[in-house]
């Protein structure tokens, strides 16, 4: 699906302005998806998922804490 979404993107960004302006844009693009997914999924989820991956008995002595 991402892959096929991204190929549409492309091929219509290469006809309407070129092979360069289109490499920018997806670069660009990519770097602004990245950061938001790190800022909106991955640093919330950090905490739970540190204490998930945790050792049994750590967590037994976090939560005892």
């Amino acid at each position: 699906m991402h892959q096929s979404l991204g190929v549409r993107v492309i091929w219509r960004w290469n006809e309407q302005w070129g092979a360069w302006p289109t490499l920018l844009g997806v670069i660009a693009g990519m770097v602004v998806i990245a950061w938001l997914m790190h800022r909106l999924v991955e640093r919330p989820l950090t905490p739970l998922l540190r204490r998930a991956m945790a050792p049994r008995g750590e967590r037994s002595q976090k939560l005892a804490a």
